[in-house]
């Protein structure tokens, strides 16, 4: 899955910055001194921190740092009581039992990831400014609570999610959407003039057509019914990964300013579009080449050049003498 986009931008922004990291490293000692184990990581306006350790401290001993976000990367329930301490602004429960999205109605909260959370009364996170929300894992089966909300960035992989609750994101300022798995054949409910960001991996999907008009910078629509990139062809595409798909013809999108690429599995007869890309990463089946799409190849300025079981981040001089040492064998 595509890294969050907002969390992305202010991390690299300020982490560009040696105050904030004197800050962070600073949240870390104290943190450490005090018995907590933990990660923390800096955010626009302060600092978020995951903890480790579920037998921590108590919260109001750190009550004092620039905390606007916690992430309770632990198993059972966070201490919600000790919340209160902080000008909270997001909160990450990745393996919480919390039973009742109403324990959090105290609060108001920008970001919410609750990813595999128990609890089924979703509408009692309409009280929230929400701007970011991940349910995935969860048993959500209406988006109603997001009706009257603004929400940017929403994260609904393998959930029920089909395409009578899109309805309600209609309008809606979205940025970023993850539908991994989830039973949605329908994208115009999605298809905003703000949307950078879509997953669609193992849908029903079979049309990009309402995706047109969008400013799409990043798609993966891996295992998917869809043939055709067309609609894509005007989109300032950066990132798309395609494993599984039916995609054979890259032409359409040719002149799209794709970095990063991923044809995995795919039986492309045509590489040449990928000579007018401005390519930096391409991840392809080394046994689907032959002699005239490794001449292509080396004609790209790539950083990155993997085939599976290859290094992620293998260069393509590595990957040309491994091409080179398989042909010889054959």
């Amino acid at each position: 899955m595509f890294p969050n986009i907002k969390d992305n931008q202010y991390r690299q922004r300020q982490s560009n910055y040696p105050i904030f990291e004197e800050i962070r490293h600073s949240c870390i000692k104290e943190l450490s001194q005090k018995g907590f184990e933990t990660d923390v990581y800096l955010l626009r306006g302060g600092v978020g921190v995951k903890l480790l350790n579920k037998d921590h401290p108590s919260l109001a001993q750190i009550a004092h740092l620039p905390i606007i976000e916690f992430d309770f990367d632990y198993p059972g329930e966070p201490p919600l009581d000790q919340l209160n301490f902080f000008p909270l602004q997001g909160l990450r429960l990745s393996q919480s039992n919390l039973s009742s999205f109403s324990k959090l109605e105290q609060f108001s909260f920008r970001k919410l990831h609750l990813e595999g959370v128990d609890a089924t009364d979703f509408e009692s996170l309409e009280v929230h400014p929400l701007i970011e929300l991940s349910l995935r894992r969860t048993k959500v089966e209406s988006l109603h609570f997001l009706k009257h909300g603004s929400i940017e960035l929403l994260f609904l992989s393998q959930t029920s999610t089909n395409d009578q609750e899109l309805e309600y994101l209609k309008d809606k300022p979205l940025k970023s959407i993850d539908l991994f798995k989830c039973p949605v054949s329908n994208l115009i409910p999605v298809s905003q003039k703000h949307l950078e960001e879509i997953v669609i991996s193992g849908t029903q999907v079979k049309d990009l057509s309402p995706l047109s008009e969008c400013p799409l910078k990043k798609l993966e629509m891996r295992a998917t019914k869809i043939k055709s990139l067309t609609p894509l062809s005007n989109c300032p595409l950066e990132i798309l990964h395609l494993p599984g798909s039916k995609i054979s013809c890259l032409k359409t999108i040719s002149h799209c300013p794709i970095s990063e690429l991923n044809l995995i599995g795919l039986q492309i007869e045509d590489l040449t579009p990928l000579l007018n890309m401005p390519l930096q990463k391409l991840s392809i089946s080394r046994d689907t080449l032959n002699e005239e799409h490794i001449e292509i190849l080396e004609q790209l300025d790539l950083k990155v050049l993997h085939s599976p079981n290859d290094p992620i981040d293998q260069t393509p001089a590595e990957f040309f003498s491994k091409t080179e040492e398989k042909m010889n064998d054959e």
